[in-house]
Protein backbone atom coordinates (compact mmCIF):
# COMPACT_ATOMS: atom_id res chain seq x y z
CA UNK A 1 0.00 0.00 0.00
CA UNK A 2 2.87 2.33 0.90
CA UNK A 3 4.38 1.49 -2.41
CA UNK A 4 1.13 2.54 -4.35
CA UNK A 5 0.72 5.75 -3.03
CA UNK A 6 4.19 7.14 -4.75
CA UNK A 7 3.25 5.93 -7.93
CA UNK A 8 -0.34 6.84 -8.21
CA UNK A 9 1.18 10.60 -6.93
CA UNK A 10 3.29 10.26 -9.67
CA UNK A 11 0.55 9.06 -11.99
CA UNK A 12 -0.75 12.32 -11.08
CA UNK A 13 2.02 14.19 -11.74
CA UNK A 14 2.41 13.01 -15.50
CA UNK A 15 -1.10 12.93 -16.56
CA UNK A 16 -1.20 17.00 -15.29
CA UNK A 17 2.12 17.43 -17.41
CA UNK A 18 0.46 16.12 -20.70
CA UNK A 19 -3.13 17.72 -19.94
CA UNK A 20 -0.84 21.23 -19.63
CA UNK A 21 0.86 19.76 -22.95
CA UNK A 22 -1.83 19.41 -24.63
CA UNK A 23 -3.76 22.64 -23.45
CA UNK A 24 -0.98 24.99 -24.87
CA UNK A 25 -0.47 23.19 -28.37
CA UNK A 26 -4.18 23.42 -28.54
CA UNK A 27 -4.72 27.00 -27.66
CA UNK A 28 -2.07 27.42 -30.54
CA UNK A 29 -4.51 25.58 -33.41
CA UNK A 30 -7.45 27.00 -32.18
CA UNK A 31 -10.48 29.08 -34.06
CA UNK A 32 -9.20 32.34 -32.85
CA UNK A 33 -5.57 31.79 -33.30
CA UNK A 34 -6.34 30.79 -36.75
CA UNK A 35 -8.89 33.83 -38.13
CA UNK A 36 -6.05 36.36 -39.20
CA UNK A 37 -5.12 33.25 -42.00
CA UNK A 38 -8.82 32.69 -42.64
CA UNK A 39 -9.14 36.57 -43.84
CA UNK A 40 -6.02 36.72 -45.34
CA UNK A 41 -6.68 33.95 -47.83
CA UNK A 42 -10.50 35.49 -48.42
CA UNK A 43 -8.92 38.84 -49.61
CA UNK A 44 -6.09 37.08 -51.73
CA UNK A 45 -8.91 34.95 -54.12
CA UNK A 46 -11.36 38.58 -54.23
CA UNK A 47 -11.21 39.94 -57.63
CA UNK A 48 -9.15 43.02 -57.72
CA UNK A 49 -12.04 45.11 -59.59
CA UNK A 50 -14.85 42.93 -57.86
CA UNK A 51 -16.12 46.25 -56.33
CA UNK A 52 -15.95 48.41 -59.06
CA UNK A 53 -18.30 45.88 -61.42
CA UNK A 54 -21.88 46.74 -62.64
CA UNK A 55 -24.41 44.85 -64.89
CA UNK A 56 -27.68 46.09 -66.78
CA UNK A 57 -29.59 44.06 -69.28
CA UNK A 58 -29.65 45.15 -72.58
CA UNK A 59 -32.12 47.30 -74.48
CA UNK A 60 -34.43 45.77 -76.94
CA UNK A 61 -34.57 48.48 -79.90
CA UNK A 62 -35.46 48.28 -83.68
CA UNK A 63 -32.85 49.45 -86.17
CA UNK A 64 -34.02 50.79 -89.25
CA UNK A 65 -32.07 49.47 -92.29
CA UNK A 66 -28.90 51.09 -93.53
CA UNK A 67 -25.88 50.79 -96.21
CA UNK A 68 -22.43 51.45 -95.46
CA UNK A 69 -20.08 53.77 -97.07
CA UNK A 70 -16.93 55.71 -96.99
CA UNK A 71 -16.48 59.35 -96.99
CA UNK A 72 -13.98 62.35 -97.50
CA UNK A 73 -13.49 65.68 -96.52
CA UNK A 74 -13.34 67.92 -99.78
CA UNK A 75 -11.34 71.09 -100.21
CA UNK A 76 -14.04 73.56 -100.51
CA UNK A 77 -12.30 76.55 -102.52
CA UNK A 78 -13.55 74.69 -105.87
CA UNK A 79 -16.74 75.36 -104.60
CA UNK A 80 -16.42 78.27 -103.23
CA UNK A 81 -14.75 79.84 -106.58
CA UNK A 82 -17.90 78.91 -108.96
CA UNK A 83 -20.41 79.85 -106.42
CA UNK A 84 -18.47 83.55 -106.86
CA UNK A 85 -18.25 83.49 -110.31
CA UNK A 86 -21.95 82.32 -110.61
CA UNK A 87 -22.53 85.20 -107.79
CA UNK A 88 -20.93 87.77 -110.24
CA UNK A 89 -22.59 86.41 -113.01
CA UNK A 90 -25.73 87.21 -111.30
CA UNK A 91 -25.30 90.27 -110.37
CA UNK A 92 -23.83 91.29 -114.14
CA UNK A 93 -27.14 89.86 -115.24
CA UNK A 94 -28.92 91.53 -113.46
CA UNK A 95 -27.57 95.30 -113.52
CA UNK A 96 -28.02 94.87 -117.62
CA UNK A 97 -31.45 93.67 -117.04
CA UNK A 98 -32.12 96.53 -115.19
CA UNK A 99 -30.21 98.44 -117.54
CA UNK A 100 -32.05 97.76 -120.58
CA UNK A 101 -35.41 98.34 -119.06
CA UNK A 102 -34.01 101.80 -118.48
CA UNK A 103 -33.00 102.71 -121.77
CA UNK A 104 -35.92 101.34 -123.06
CA UNK A 105 -38.78 103.03 -121.13
CA UNK A 106 -37.10 106.62 -121.88
CA UNK A 107 -36.38 105.35 -125.87
CA UNK A 108 -40.40 104.63 -125.66
CA UNK A 109 -41.46 107.80 -124.49
CA UNK A 110 -39.09 109.90 -126.64
CA UNK A 111 -36.89 110.83 -124.11
CA UNK A 112 -32.81 110.85 -124.14
CA UNK A 113 -32.30 107.36 -125.36
CA UNK A 114 -31.85 106.66 -129.20
CA UNK A 115 -32.32 103.30 -130.39
CA UNK A 116 -28.68 102.83 -130.54
CA UNK A 117 -28.10 102.85 -126.83
CA UNK A 118 -31.48 100.56 -126.77
CA UNK A 119 -29.35 98.08 -128.96
CA UNK A 120 -25.96 98.38 -126.71
CA UNK A 121 -28.33 97.53 -123.38
CA UNK A 122 -30.18 94.50 -125.32
CA UNK A 123 -26.47 93.46 -126.55
CA UNK A 124 -24.79 93.55 -122.60
CA UNK A 125 -28.05 91.77 -121.23
CA UNK A 126 -27.71 88.77 -124.01
CA UNK A 127 -24.06 88.99 -122.91
CA UNK A 128 -24.59 88.79 -119.38
CA UNK A 129 -27.28 86.24 -119.35
CA UNK A 130 -24.75 84.09 -121.80
CA UNK A 131 -22.13 84.28 -118.89
CA UNK A 132 -24.84 83.46 -116.15
CA UNK A 133 -25.58 80.24 -117.79
CA UNK A 134 -22.17 79.27 -118.12
CA UNK A 135 -21.57 79.81 -114.47
CA UNK A 136 -24.27 77.96 -113.39
CA UNK A 137 -23.99 74.96 -115.80
CA UNK A 138 -20.24 75.08 -114.67
CA UNK A 139 -21.29 74.99 -111.09
CA UNK A 140 -23.71 72.09 -111.56
CA UNK A 141 -21.20 70.25 -113.63
CA UNK A 142 -18.94 70.45 -111.00
CA UNK A 143 -21.05 69.91 -107.89
CA UNK A 144 -24.57 68.75 -108.91
CA UNK A 145 -27.86 70.05 -109.23
CA UNK A 146 -29.45 69.21 -105.70
CA UNK A 147 -26.30 71.26 -104.24
CA UNK A 148 -25.98 73.96 -106.77
CA UNK A 149 -30.10 74.94 -106.19
CA UNK A 150 -29.55 75.17 -102.17
CA UNK A 151 -31.28 77.39 -101.01
CA UNK A 152 -29.07 78.82 -98.71
CA UNK A 153 -26.22 78.37 -101.40
CA UNK A 154 -24.28 81.90 -100.45
CA UNK A 155 -25.04 81.36 -96.86
CA UNK A 156 -23.41 77.89 -97.22
CA UNK A 157 -20.30 79.11 -99.43
CA UNK A 158 -19.58 81.75 -96.78
CA UNK A 159 -19.87 79.18 -94.18
CA UNK A 160 -17.48 77.02 -96.43
CA UNK A 161 -15.10 79.57 -96.96
CA UNK A 162 -14.85 80.53 -93.18
CA UNK A 163 -14.37 76.71 -91.91
CA UNK A 164 -17.50 76.73 -89.61
CA UNK A 165 -19.06 73.46 -92.41
CA UNK A 166 -17.44 71.09 -94.20
CA UNK A 167 -17.89 69.59 -97.62
CA UNK A 168 -18.06 65.69 -97.49
CA UNK A 169 -18.49 63.11 -99.86
CA UNK A 170 -20.25 60.03 -99.39
CA UNK A 171 -19.44 56.92 -101.65
CA UNK A 172 -21.07 54.11 -101.84
CA UNK A 173 -20.92 50.54 -103.55
CA UNK A 174 -22.79 49.58 -106.54
CA UNK A 175 -24.86 47.54 -105.03
CA UNK A 176 -25.57 49.83 -102.57
CA UNK A 177 -26.84 52.90 -104.57
CA UNK A 178 -30.01 54.35 -103.35
CA UNK A 179 -32.99 54.82 -105.32
CA UNK A 180 -32.73 58.53 -103.98
CA UNK A 181 -30.45 59.76 -101.57
CA UNK A 182 -31.71 60.31 -97.84
CA UNK A 183 -31.99 63.55 -96.57
CA UNK A 184 -29.40 63.03 -94.06
CA UNK A 185 -26.59 60.46 -93.55
CA UNK A 186 -24.65 59.13 -90.38
CA UNK A 187 -20.09 59.84 -90.58
CA UNK A 188 -18.01 58.99 -88.13
CA UNK A 189 -13.93 59.63 -88.63
CA UNK A 190 -12.83 56.38 -89.85
CA UNK A 191 -9.77 56.17 -87.34
CA UNK A 192 -10.03 56.59 -83.49
CA UNK A 193 -12.77 55.32 -81.40
CA UNK A 194 -16.29 56.27 -83.91
CA UNK A 195 -17.64 58.91 -82.75
CA UNK A 196 -20.86 59.54 -85.31
CA UNK A 197 -22.51 62.65 -86.31
CA UNK A 198 -25.46 63.47 -88.89
CA UNK A 199 -25.16 65.67 -91.48
CA UNK A 200 -27.23 66.98 -94.39
CA UNK A 201 -27.11 65.58 -97.66
CA UNK A 202 -27.00 68.04 -100.19
CA UNK A 203 -27.52 65.88 -103.00
CA UNK A 204 -25.97 63.35 -106.07
CA UNK A 205 -22.34 63.94 -107.02
CA UNK A 206 -22.12 64.66 -110.56
CA UNK A 207 -19.47 62.15 -110.91
CA UNK A 208 -18.88 58.68 -109.08
CA UNK A 209 -16.11 57.47 -107.42
CA UNK A 210 -13.33 56.36 -109.86
CA UNK A 211 -12.29 53.55 -108.14
CA UNK A 212 -15.65 52.25 -106.71
CA UNK A 213 -17.68 52.99 -109.71
CA UNK A 214 -21.02 53.40 -107.19
CA UNK A 215 -23.43 56.25 -105.98
CA UNK A 216 -21.85 59.82 -104.71
CA UNK A 217 -23.21 62.10 -102.44
CA UNK A 218 -22.28 65.52 -101.39
CA UNK A 219 -23.26 65.94 -97.37
CA UNK A 220 -22.54 69.08 -95.00
CA UNK A 221 -20.64 68.75 -91.78
CA UNK A 222 -21.19 71.42 -89.10
CA UNK A 223 -19.43 71.88 -85.78
CA UNK A 224 -16.31 70.62 -84.93
CA UNK A 225 -13.90 71.68 -88.13
CA UNK A 226 -12.49 68.55 -90.20
CA UNK A 227 -8.87 68.76 -91.58
CA UNK A 228 -9.32 68.36 -95.83
CA UNK A 229 -8.84 65.06 -97.16
CA UNK A 230 -10.16 63.54 -93.27
CA UNK A 231 -11.41 59.62 -94.13
CA UNK A 232 -14.42 59.03 -92.87
CA UNK A 233 -17.28 55.60 -92.59
CA UNK A 234 -20.46 56.55 -93.36
CA UNK A 235 -24.07 55.17 -93.33
CA UNK A 236 -27.13 56.09 -95.10
CA UNK A 237 -30.81 54.72 -94.16
CA UNK A 238 -31.93 52.23 -96.61
CA UNK A 239 -35.66 50.55 -97.83
CA UNK A 240 -36.31 47.23 -95.96
CA UNK A 241 -37.64 46.59 -92.64
CA UNK A 242 -35.83 47.43 -89.09
CA UNK A 243 -34.02 44.56 -87.53
CA UNK A 244 -34.66 43.86 -83.94
CA UNK A 245 -31.51 44.18 -82.33
CA UNK A 246 -29.93 44.55 -77.85
CA UNK A 247 -28.28 47.82 -77.32
CA UNK A 248 -25.74 47.86 -74.64
CA UNK A 249 -23.00 50.12 -73.29
CA UNK A 250 -19.72 51.37 -75.01
CA UNK A 251 -17.69 50.27 -72.00
CA UNK A 252 -19.09 46.75 -71.91
CA UNK A 253 -17.57 45.62 -75.06
CA UNK A 254 -13.79 44.19 -74.95
CA UNK A 255 -11.66 43.39 -77.44
CA UNK A 256 -9.40 40.57 -77.30
CA UNK A 257 -7.78 38.01 -80.06
CA UNK A 258 -9.24 39.85 -83.14
CA UNK A 259 -13.07 39.38 -81.40
CA UNK A 260 -15.60 41.96 -79.94
CA UNK A 261 -16.78 40.31 -76.31
CA UNK A 262 -18.92 41.16 -73.79
CA UNK A 263 -18.65 39.39 -69.66
CA UNK A 264 -22.25 37.99 -68.73
CA UNK A 265 -22.86 37.57 -65.27
CA UNK A 266 -23.72 33.75 -64.18
CA UNK A 267 -26.62 32.75 -61.96
CA UNK A 268 -23.97 30.71 -59.44
CA UNK A 269 -21.78 33.75 -59.35
CA UNK A 270 -18.84 35.57 -61.68
CA UNK A 271 -18.71 36.03 -64.88
CA UNK A 272 -18.87 34.58 -68.53
CA UNK A 273 -17.17 35.93 -71.58
CA UNK A 274 -19.02 36.07 -74.59
CA UNK A 275 -18.57 37.08 -78.44
CA UNK A 276 -20.82 39.12 -79.75
CA UNK A 277 -21.94 40.68 -83.64
CA UNK A 278 -22.02 44.47 -83.56
CA UNK A 279 -24.77 45.23 -85.80
CA UNK A 280 -23.67 49.41 -85.40
CA UNK A 281 -22.45 51.94 -83.14
CA UNK A 282 -24.93 54.70 -82.32
CA UNK A 283 -24.61 57.42 -80.60
CA UNK A 284 -26.34 56.17 -77.23
CA UNK A 285 -24.42 52.84 -77.24
CA UNK A 286 -23.92 49.80 -79.96
CA UNK A 287 -26.48 47.48 -81.23
CA UNK A 288 -25.67 44.05 -81.17
CA UNK A 289 -26.97 40.99 -83.98
CA UNK A 290 -25.79 38.26 -81.65
CA UNK A 291 -24.47 36.91 -78.69
CA UNK A 292 -26.49 38.10 -76.00
CA UNK A 293 -30.18 37.66 -74.71
CA UNK A 294 -32.89 40.41 -73.14
CA UNK A 295 -32.46 38.43 -69.98
CA UNK A 296 -28.68 38.31 -69.94
CA UNK A 297 -26.99 40.76 -66.96
CA UNK A 298 -24.06 42.43 -69.22
CA UNK A 299 -21.29 43.88 -67.03
CA UNK A 300 -21.23 47.74 -67.85
CA UNK A 301 -18.68 48.98 -65.83
CA UNK A 302 -15.49 47.10 -65.16
CA UNK A 303 -15.10 44.57 -68.06
CA UNK A 304 -11.76 45.67 -69.20
CA UNK A 305 -10.80 45.08 -65.10
CA UNK A 306 -12.08 40.90 -65.60
CA UNK A 307 -10.61 41.04 -69.47
CA UNK A 308 -7.12 41.72 -67.87
CA UNK A 309 -7.51 39.75 -64.38
CA UNK A 310 -8.70 36.76 -66.84
CA UNK A 311 -5.39 37.12 -69.04
CA UNK A 312 -3.12 37.72 -66.11
CA UNK A 313 -4.80 34.56 -64.82
CA UNK A 314 -4.35 32.45 -68.11
CA UNK A 315 -0.44 34.09 -68.10
CA UNK A 316 0.08 32.97 -64.52
CA UNK A 317 -1.19 29.40 -65.14
CA UNK A 318 0.55 29.18 -68.22
CA UNK A 319 4.18 29.90 -66.63
CA UNK A 320 3.45 27.41 -63.85
CA UNK A 321 2.31 24.24 -66.19
CA UNK A 322 6.15 25.10 -67.21
CA UNK A 323 7.58 24.46 -64.07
Amino acid sequence: MKKSIPLFLLGLAAGGLIAWLALRHGSASSPEAAAPAAEKDEKAEKPAAGNDIAVASPKSIALPPEVSGYGRVLDPAPLVALAADAAAAQAAAEASSSELARVTGLHDHGDNASLQVVEAAQAAARRDGAQLMTAHARLIAGWGREAAGHAGFAALARELTEGSAALIRVDLAPEDALASPPSTARVSPLLGRPAWREVAVLGAAPVSEAQIQGSSYLALWRGQPLAIGTALQAAMAAPGQPQAVLLVSRDALVRYAGGTFVYVQKEKGGYEKRLVEVARTLPEGVALASGVGAQDRIVVTGAQQLLATEILGSTAGASGGGD
